[in-house]
């Protein structure tokens, strides 16, 4: 899928502003003759996607043919109406606007004029030179099972969701009784129908299409509403009456079980759900691309500007949040991507984890590798990260290839303009890695000939090993260096400075741990900077491998060496050039091998299965991070501006705003009404006076300031829903938690529910099941609850919260709850004594109270839990939340990324998108 970063949806403002006019003008006169040529029209857009890309080549004519193929022949129609609509552009602007493009805009106002969604259409498509008539022939059939249809929608990008969501499409239009009759009368070859088809249903076809009759009469696809975008599609389904049998499948099928069925179930309750992910899917579709057209198979440093636009900031919070917790993180991820660039090429193949069920033998477990390369959590958790707002899109090459240049570059190194594009590879290859990689002992001509290999220079082979600038190595590298060179033993090798030499044989005894590591440049190890060659210059190279290049007297090596010792700026440049060679080594691209799902397994994997969890189908929100990127690009610095400002007068600041996002998306979904005003002649009751809330939430005033900032630089633009979610990652993220791609384009609601907040919000004295049922009914797990509960790491609680807790347990006055430990018991009763305030307020976390890290889950590990639902969920035996607050007590990082995950889940509650709702301009107030 080539060249989706060409696309951009104001490419033609300039060269043909009136576009988007004169194609919805032609297809409005063409649905008033004939109301049926919306579906033609997006019928075609799909056909033409499908193969080759969206190219248009489904509307070139000849012997070749797409028309002619078996998928299209006598039944794609809407050619006239597309000629039409290019005759009306050419006069407008000549020899400006792509065919394809012609396409992709005329589905898209189809959908919309039949009463479906309106979605912005990215643009900048070429027009293929050829047709593929046998691909053609390979278009999704209406006689396949679902694997085999969920498999073509796979090998062109797209995931099981785009599958169900664009399978909606046949909401409207018209299908020939050649394409289901054997349901009817011959379903399995044994004379009878299928007996998933509702029996009225099956009675009125049989009368349509009788045994032997005309094949190319039609029947409707959604007989409640024919020519009607709308979800009584899913309807159908639910009650048997899909008419092709890989619609029913979806719902039906044995497979649709685990895959499909939830889906059809949700979209069949919401509409506006439908809505949005059939956009989601539409854009999606139609970014796929002719590898032909796009650079021929070039990487670009813009690939993603449209599909996964944040893909460089999200990887940099990652690596930068992993970094301040290992400080060798930097070195240990660019190893990664040198070591994946020298074997099968820069494909991702080093992530692998051997599975010998899918014939794959890991590179990890290469002698050079084995026990030593590290780095792989983090990539793991980019690519989560990353598939949670652009799935299906970044591969895991590329994701190599940009951690490694934001870690040279936040060690103090060079930066560059990462070419991307790479795809990932199907399989890894240990024996090529034992022989392709450099070893400590390799001499230089074998050196040199390891990288000239891959077309990397003299210049390339000193330029890239000056990374050993940073990062450490084991001590099982240089052991025979220093105790056993060239066999003799007790001697060193005599290039060594003595006195360094003495060092390294303290921190690498002889017969010591083989396992122990030491600095690769003793001077500065963990910044990335021209060091290593001064080293060099001074016989203090750790590695043979890496002296070699200063103490061969008469090799080209020397004067490089000389070079970049004398003159940083030199290597800084030379080592940019050559990290963008090594990345281009033997790269896929176009439809070469895959965008894998998950880095350490390739896609379909025998020993990985993918369910499609409901979290997984609904967390992805394809406006995503960049929605405001034209109409408010700077809404997020505002946001953190002000946040800033506030949070210095009052420390408490951060976790205010954070228990206001919470407390918004519990109650009526995530649509800001938790910010209005009680205002009874608007029927507005407001949820700040709500049990949970009264006199206790507060941070109202920065999102007022917020939303005034941003009504005077994009008026009417920026929902206060939004700013909601993206000044709670902001607080979080201030706080010293973690970092997440904010997914955009909420609006708000018209009105607040004082009552569900009431009843929605959790209480202090919830029991475990209450807990789970309010937040399972957002569809929120075990693991949601834990993380998003960690939240109470920061900020305070008030006393009346907890005053029973302490003074009145289970209505027994004087006694207090046994799982509080006794010690803490007595602080607590101190800061709240009975018969005192109950507005005074405690820390919820007593260790670092205003700061965000996992020391919540070790209180409670201690019973030092301020709130009863806090403790609960390590009190509980046996509860599932035992090991989960034992995993996020255990690992910082663990709990980072389950809580922004589970963030980005609660902020897509029951959002209201498209035309639902309003963009308030008083967050305070309806409009």
């Amino acid at each position: 899928m080539r060249a989706r970063s060409q696309l951009s949806p104001g490419i033609y403002d300039k060269s043909c502003p009136y576009l988007v006019q004169i194609v919805r003008k032609q297809v409005n006169m063409a649905l008033k003759a004939e109301i049926r040529m919306a579906a033609s029209l997006i019928r075609l857009h799909f056909h033409d996607c499908f193969v080759n890309g969206c190219d248009a080549s489904v509307l070139l004519d000849g012997a070749d043919s797409e028309k002619l193929s078996i998928s299209n022949a006598n039944s794609a129609r809407g050619f006239e109406v597309v000629d039409t609509i290019k005759a009306a552009v050419e006069s407008a602007c000549p020899g400006v606007v792509s065919c394809a493009d012609i396409l992709t805009l005329a589905a898209r106002e189809s959908v919309y004029m039949t009463g479906g969604p309106m979605w912005r259409v990215a643009l900048g498509r070429k027009d293929g030179l050829v047709a593929n008539q046998s691909s053609a022939n390979n278009l999704p059939s209406p006689f396949e099972p679902l694997d085999a249809i969920i498999a073509k929608f796979q090998a062109v990008g797209l995931n099981v969701t785009d599958v169900v969501a664009l399978s909606g499409a046949h909401t409207f239009g018209q299908a020939k009784c050649d394409l289901f009759r054997n349901r009817l009368f011959n379903f399995t070859g044994q004379g009878s129908p299928d007996a998933t088809l509702e029996t009225t249903l099956l009675s009125d076809l049989r009368t349509v299409c009788p045994i032997g009759g005309n094949g190319n009469v039609t029947a409707p696809l959604d007989r409640n509403s024919t020519d009607v975008f709308d979800n009584n599609y899913f309807k159908n389904l639910l009650q048997g009456k899909g008419l092709l049998s890989s619609d029913q499948i979806l719902f039906s099928s044995d497979l649709a079980v685990n895959t499909t069925k939830r889906l059809v179930e949700a979209y069949s309750q919401s509409q506006s759900l439908f809505f949005r992910d059939f956009t989601c899917s539409m854009i999606r579709m139609g970014g796929i691309m002719n590898p032909i057209n796009g650079s021929s198979g070039e990487l670009t440093s813009d690939f993603y500007s449209t599909t996964c636009p944040n893909v460089t900031v999200i990887t940099r919070g990652l690596i930068e949040q992993a970094s301040r917790s290992d400080v060798r993180l930097t070195a240990k991820v660019m190893r990664l991507h040198f070591h994946d660039c020298f074997v099968n090429g820069c494909d991702g193949s080093v992530l692998l984890d051997a599975a010998p069920a899918d014939g794959v033998e890991g590179e990890k477990e290469a002698f050079q590798n084995a026990g030593s390369l590290d780095g792989f959590e983090v990539i793991d958790d980019i690519k989560t990260a990353l598939e949670n707002v652009c799935p299906g899109v970044v591969s895991c090459a590329d994701i190599l290839a940009i951690a490694a240049e934001i870690s040279v570059s936040l060690a103090g190194g060079p930066s560059w303009d990462v070419l991307l594009g790479r795809r990932d590879g199907r399989t890894a290859n240990r024996g090529e890695a034992v022989t392709a990689l450099p070893l400590g002992p390799d001499s230089l001509e074998i050196l040199t000939s390891k990288f000239s290999v891959h077309n990397l220079d003299t210049t390339d082979l000193v330029a890239l090993s000056g990374a050993h600038t940073f990062g450490r190595v084991q001590c099982g590298v240089i052991t025979n260096r220093l105790h056993n060179f060239s066999g003799d033993n007790g001697q060193s090798d005599p290039t060594i400075e003595p006195e360094f030499l003495q060092t390294l044989r303290r921190q690498c005894p002889q017969g010591g741990s083989l396992t122990a590591r030491v600095n690769l440049d003793d001077t500065s190890p963990d910044s990335f900077d021209n060091d290593y060659f001064k080293n060099l210059q001074n016989n203090r190279g750790v590695i043979e491998s890496d002296q070699i290049l200063f103490s061969s007297t008469g090799s080209p090596t020397v004067s490089l060496v000389n070079r970049f010792a004398e003159n940083q700026n030199e290597f800084f440049g030379n080592f940019a050039r050559s990290m963008i060679k090594m990345g281009n080594v033997k790269v896929l691209t176009g439809t070469e091998g895959e965008i894998r799902r998950d880095c350490r397994r390739k896609n379909g994997s025998k020993q990985y299965y993918y369910p499609l969890t409901f979290a997984l189908a609904f967390d992805v929100w394809c406006f995503g991070s960049d929605f405001y990127s034209e109409s408010c690009p700077n809404v997020t610095i505002i946001a953190r501006r002000l946040i800033q400002r506030a949070s210095r007068g009052d420390v408490r600041l951060t976790a205010k705003v954070m228990r206001l996002h919470f407390h918004d998306c519990f109650v009526n979904g995530c649509d800001g009404s938790v910010l209005l005003d009680a205002a009874p002649v608007d029927g507005v009751e407001g949820e700040k006076e709500a049990f949970q809330n009264a006199g206790s939430l507060d941070g109202f005033e920065v999102i007022d300031d917020i939303k005034t900032a941003l009504e005077n630089v994009c008026p009417g633009v920026v929902s206060c829903a939004d700013i909601l979610a993206i000044a709670a990652e902001i607080s979080v993220s201030l706080a010293g938690g973690p970092s997440w791609d904010v997914l955009l384009g909420r609006r708000d609601g018209r009105t607040a529910n004082r009552g569900d907040a009431v009843a929605a919000l959790p209480l202090g004295p919830d029991s475990m099941e209450i807990l789970t049922s309010k937040f399972s009914v957002h569809n929120l797990d075990t693991t949601d609850l834990v993380a998003l509960s960690g939240a109470h790491t920061f900020g305070r609680v008030q006393c009346g919260v907890i005053t029973n807790r302490l003074h009145n347990f289970t209505g027994s006055n004087g006694q207090s709850d046994p799982s509080i430990e006794p010690k803490f018991l007595r602080t607590l009763r101190r800061k709240c004594p009975q018969g005192r305030s109950l507005t005074a307020r405690v820390n919820l976390d007593p260790t670092s109270p205003d700061s965000f890290d996992n020391d919540y889950f070790k209180n409670l590990q201690n019973n030092r839990g301020v709130i009863e639902s806090d403790q609960i969920l390590f009190s509980s035996k046996g509860a599932p939340t035992v090991s989960l607050v034992n995993r996020f007590a255990k690992s910082q990082r663990k709990f980072y990324k389950a809580f922004a995950k589970s963030m980005i889940k609660m902020g897509n509650v029951r959002v209201l998108t498209g035309n639902d709702g309003e963009i308030r301009r008083d967050c305070r107030r309806v409009n």
